[in-house]
């Protein structure tokens, strides 16, 4: 593997009929959601160790803010929208919020019920929307 294709993939994962899901930065592509979700999902980490917000708070992070996200790529992939990279960040940015939670209460306790199936969901769920996607993609099934 090339270092290029491996950076490439690394930032952009997308391919090249899909860059107008990235930001081009000298002539580097970067995915817009994932700029704002990981730098919002680092703060997040870190903020969260620092300081305890009220029970409700995580609530509303853990479960209501994914939504935003999902629906926005579910629509792009399903549907073939192509959005705009603005709402795709600030819809990145809601995730960084909601996974860096998730992740800071499994790190602390990593057999908790409710992030062990919200990680379950995520996992079963986001893949299938995917494969959904491809199938309507591929018409020759």
């Amino acid at each position: 593997m090339k270092w290029h294709s491996f950076f490439h993939f690394l930032l952009a994962h997308h391919y090249k009929d899909e860059y107008n899901r990235c930001y081009s930065i000298g002539g580097i592509h970067l995915c817009a959601r994932c700029s704002g979700l990981y730098p919002t999902l680092a703060i997040t980490m870190i903020f969260l160790n620092i300081y305890s917000l009220p029970t409700e708070v995580y609530g509303v992070f853990l479960f209501f803010f994914p939504i935003p996200p999902i629906t926005d790529w579910s629509f792009s992939i399903l549907m073939g929208n192509r959005g705009n990279n603005f709402i795709r960040t600030v819809t990145g940015i809601f995730a960084g919020v909601s996974v860096g939670t998730l992740l800071h209460f499994h790190i602390r306790d990593p057999l908790n019920i409710i992030t062990l199936g919200l990680i379950m969901f995520y996992s079963i769920s986001l893949p299938i929307v995917y494969f959904i996607s491809v199938l309507l993609k591929d018409k020759s099934y």
